[in-house]
C-alpha cells in the first residue's frame, strides 16, 4: 500500500529531528572523551531540545497536510457531514464561493486551496484538536483509532507529553518555575519520539484503509 505524500514529508522532517539526536550524541561522546572539558550541564542539551520541536513540527505538518490531501476522495464517497462543513466554512467557503466555482476548470483545486491556507495557519500539535479536525472524516478520534490499531494503551498520552515538552521549550525556553532549564532524560525522550512516528504513522494507515 503506497503512503501518502503527507506521510512522506513527515518523514522528512522526523529524520531531521532524528538527525539532530544523532548529531547530539556525537558532542555528548566528544565531550565525555575530553578530560580538560568542564562538567556536562543543561544548556549543552539543547541539540536535543530543538530535536523535540522539529519531532512535533513533523506531526503537526502531517495533520494538516493529510487533511487537505484526503478531501477530495472523501467528498467524492462519502456524504457531507456537519463536522467537514463547519471546517469548509471556517476556510471561508460560502455560497458565493460556491457559485464562482461553477466558473472554474478545477473547482476542486480551489476548494483544497481554501482549506490548505486556513490549516497552515492552524497549530495541531494538541491531539483534541487533530480528533476534531479528523470528526470530518468520520472517525470520532482518529488518535485513539490509531492507538488501538497499535495496541498500545497509553500512545496518546506519551505523544501528548512529548508535545507539552515541545511547549515548554517554545514558550518559556524550557526553564521551570524556579528558573532552572528542565532535565533532559534522553531514553525517555527518545521512546516518546518513537510513539509520536508510531501515532503518525497509524493514523496514515486508517486512512489509507478508507481511501481517504
Amino acid at each position: 500500500m503506497p503512503q501518502s505524500k503527507a506521510l512522506t514529508k513527515f518523514d522528512k522532517i522526523y529524520g531531521r529531528a532524528y538527525g539532530m539526536v544523532g548529531r547530539h550524541w556525537e558532542i555528548f561522546e566528544k565531550f565525555v572523551e575530553d578530560d580538560d572539558q568542564q562538567e556536562w550541564d543543561e544548556t549543552h542539551d539543547d541539540l536535543f531540545r530543538a530535536a523535540i520541536v522539529l519531532a512535533v513540527t513533523a506531526m503537526d505538518s502531517y495533520f494538516a497536510n493529510r487533511f487537505c490531501e484526503g478531501l477530495s476522495p472523501y467528498l467524492e464517497n462519502h456524504k457531507l457531514n456537519k463536522n467537514l462543513m463547519k471546517t469548509l466554512e471556517d476556510a471561508g467557503f460560502n455560497t458565493i464561493e460556491a457559485l464562482g466555482m461553477f466558473q472554474m476548470r478545477r473547482p476542486r483545486r480551489r476548494l483544497h486551496n481554501l482549506v490548505k491556507n486556513n490549516l497552515d495557519e492552524l497549530p495541531f500539535q494538541n491531539l483534541k484538536k487533530v480528533d476534531d479536525l479528523y470528526k470530518g472524516f468520520g472517525y470520532d478520534s482518529i488518535t485513539k483509532r490509531a492507538q488501538g490499531l497499535a495496541r498500545r494503551k497509553t500512545l496518546v498520552a506519551t505523544v501528548q507529553s512529548l508535545v507539552n515538552r515541545r511547549n515548554k521549550i517554545v514558550h518559556r525556553g524550557d526553564y521551570n518555575s524556579h528558573g532552572r532549564l528542565n532535565e533532559v532524560k534522553y531514553a525517555s525522550i527518545l521512546r516518546q519520539m518513537n510513539d509520536l512516528n508510531l501515532l503518525v504513522t497509524k493514523c496514515d494507515q486508517l486512512l489509507a484503509k478508507r481511501k481517504i
